[in-house]
């Protein structure tokens, strides 16, 4: 099989076009053949001695592990609440001057007024007020009911003077409680501060529009003293609401996290213990419906989703809600080229197979009044849609992957016919692992075929399972570097040459992978590929010493029948070829001619053959052998000559030389040369 292979799929040298004289032989092409040529598909070994080896391997099968695990199709559903809003604090401060405590104190509060910039005694003061002014907070909010928060207020004494019985009120304009705090101070001493505080808790509602009120303000004046008069000097009130915990508000809010929530997802990979797996494809969507009255980026993320550094993570706008409706969002986006951590939320022990999600909506502060509340909500439903993994790593689990399949052997389909017994021919059985997991392999059966007759392995080893050492990574995503078992099958343990004997078309292999048996699944250090798994090839090396029986020799070439006889007055002769035959094979010689379409239009034979090199007592070449072979043209044929497009030369091995094996080595070769020996027409 194998010499005839090598026979058949030589090189198709180059035609030589002729330039020659028509009273001449006329050459038509020559070439040379010789053992590495013809085995240019094969590998070559050449040993010391220049004897040549035959090495070549047929794949027998290709095991694919399948899938990491089974694409991801998961849904979350949720009702997101808003869990805080978050206000700025606040402080509201407003001035009570002497003057205008002065303007409602009668005569004496005009004397003030006019003393203003002197220094004088000021007379004891009574029932002053009230005197209000507005807290106006508006700008910050219009309404807040809180679940916490306090209301404090600080009152200044800036006047030249004590101030007694200072009555003082704050007062709710919007809706809720009318009064906030109401209080009184007996004295309140020249630059004194005092401080009172509402804690504003249990739901209560403030407005945006507050009252500050002083009630009533006596002073005993300047105790007989003149002191300074400054009308700008005042009673400092500052109405500051801080700590807000709010339940609903109508306000300017800061930028803040409204929604946060985290979910957990996990794939399908029944005895496998995943620590990540890198996304070949698929989508992650999300669909929200809100009742917040503002716009919400909305972040999905993956936080132990990485690809080139950059976080797995999409970002979608909702607008806001109008009042009393909803607003909503759907979005899909693919993801492909990301490493996902498989090992559950931080913290988290003893967990494959499974990642987290955060889902979080936000509103950026627009300088708008907005309304929200506790009561408002997000639904979400977030998910993977066919997220799939084309490698994994951790314990890659246990499988089994039968294979039972024909191959066909394709080169060995081109001889041309024969019998070849091969001599001391070496069959191995080549494995290779590119999984990152050991593998065992148990070979049921192999038998080869040819048009229906059928050879079977028979091994000693048939039915033993042999393990297979696992890949390694060299760098992640680019082909393993793959673990590797070879087994030698000669005639010591089989009867592999068998098989190899009737030139099989094609090859039957039955075997089974086992993947992790007797492996504990504790071992993390693993990885697979969906891309490569296990390799397995029949390797044959041969020495070419072989038993040859009628095996062919195809060489093609065109031919332009113009260039051989460009008058058209052909009448009849021959075709010859030369041949200097280093090979210990003597062959049998014909000549197709070949048409267009490539129909075949003729065959010119020849009575004699190639004759074999000289040789020595082991059959091995010593001198080349020069043959001339002719083959007759008849007035008949000229005509299908001149359609003729192409010249195949068939070179038959019809025997050996001495007869029985032979040895081939790297410096055989056979040369050729076709030439025209023609009778031509001298009539005009």
């Amino acid at each position: 099989m194998i010499l005839g292979l090598v026979i058949v799929t030589g090189c198709r040298p180059e035609v030589k076009r002729p330039d020659w004289d028509v009273q001449a032989l006329a050459p038509v092409f020559n070439t040379r053949i010789g053992i590495n040529d013809l085995l240019a598909d094969s590998t070559v070994a050449v040993g010391a001695g220049g004897q040549v080896r035959l090495v070549t391997r047929q794949k027998l099968a290709n095991l694919m592990p399948g899938e990491v695990a089974a694409p991801l199709n998961d849904t979350f559903y949720n009702v997101a609440n808003i869990q805080s809003l978050e206000l700025r604090d606040q402080t509201i401060s407003r001035r009570l001057t002497l003057g205008q405590l002065a303007a409602g104190a009668g005569l004496t509060g005009q004397l003030i007024i006019a003393s203003h910039g002197s220094s004088q005694v000021i007379p004891p003061l009574n029932g002053i007020g009230p005197n209000s002014f507005p807290v106006d907070a508006t700008q910050f909010f219009t309404s807040i009911t809180l679940r916490d928060g306090w209301l404090v207020l600080r009152l200044e004494n800036g006047l030249p003077v004590p101030l007694t019985n200072l009555q003082y009120q704050i007062v709710n304009n919007g809706p809720g409680t009318a009064t906030l705090i109401q209080n009184s101070i007996d004295t309140l001493a020249v630059r004194e501060v005092h401080y009172d505080s509402l804690r504003l808790n249990n739901n209560i509602t403030i407005s945006g529009q507050l009252q500050a009120e002083l009630l009533n303000v006596d002073s005993p004046g300047s105790d007989g003293q003149s002191v300074p008069i400054d009308t700008s000097d005042a009673i400092l009130t500052q109405v500051e609401v801080n700590q807000l915990d709010p339940v609903a508000a109508t306000a300017v809010f800061p930028s803040q996290n409204l929604i946060e929530d985290t979910a957990t997802s996990a794939v399908v990979a029944p005895s496998a213990r995943l620590t990540k797996v890198h996304v070949s494809g698929g989508q992650l969507f999300l669909n929200a419906i809100s009742t917040v009255e503002d716009k919400l980026e909305m972040d999905y993320v993956v936080p132990r989703g990485q690809r080139n550094g950059q976080t797995l993570k999409f970002t979608e706008t909702l607008p806001p809600a109008p009042p009393g409706g909803t607003s909503s969002k759907t979005t899909t986006v693919p993801i492909q080229g990301y490493t996902i951590d498989m090992t559950g939320l931080p913290g988290a022990s003893n967990v494959f197979n499974t990642f987290y999600a955060v889902f979080r909506g936000r509103v950026d502060s627009t300088g708008q009044l907005v309304s929200l509340s506790l009561e408002d909500s997000v639904r979400i439903r977030t998910g993977t849609s066919n997220l799939r993994a084309d490698r994994g790593y951790g314990f890659m689990g246990y499988d089994t992957i039968p294979f039972a399949e024909k191959s066909w052997v394709e080169p060995i389909r081109e001889l041309t016919g024969g019998q070849i017994r091969l001599d001391r021919v070496k069959v191995g059985l080549e494995l290779n692992n590119y999984v990152g997991a050991p593998l065992d392999i148990r070979v049921d059966e192999i038998f080869a075929e040819k048009d229906g007759n059928q050879r079977t392995l028979q091994w000693s080893q048939l039915g033993q399972a042999f393990t297979l050492p696992r890949a390694q990574e060299q760098q992640p995503g680019l082909r393993p570097q793959p673990g590797r078992l070879n087994l030698t099958l000669d005639s010591s343990n089989s009867n592999a040459e068998r098989l190899i004997e009737i030139r099989p078309d094609s090859l039957y292999t039955d075997l089974t992978a086992y993947l992790n048996r007797n492996v504990a699944s504790s071992d993390l250090s693993q990885f697979l590929y969906t891309e490569f798994g296990v390799e397995t090839f029949l390797t044959l090396e041969v020495p070419l010493q072989a038993s040859l029986e009628d095996l062919g020799l195809l060489d093609t070439n065109a031919f332009d029948y113009n260039e051989l006889d460009p008058d058209g007055r052909l009448q009849s002769g021959a075709l010859k070829l030369l041949a200097d035959n280093y090979f210990p094979l003597a062959f049998a010689p014909q000549l197709l001619l070949i048409g267009p379409n490539g129909a075949p239009l003729d065959t010119l034979a020849s009575a004699e053959a190639i004759a074999p090199a000289q040789t020595d007592s082991t059959g091995r070449a010593l001198n080349p052998q020069e043959s001339a072979v002719s083959f007759p043209i008849t007035a008949a044929q000229v005509p299908r000559l001149k359609d003729t497009q192409q010249l195949v030369l068939l070179l038959r091995i019809s025997s050996a030389q001495p007869p029985g094996k032979i040895t081939l080595y790297s410096d055989n070769y056979l040369d050729v040369q076709l030439v025209g020996d023609l009778n031509i027409s001298t009539a005009p």
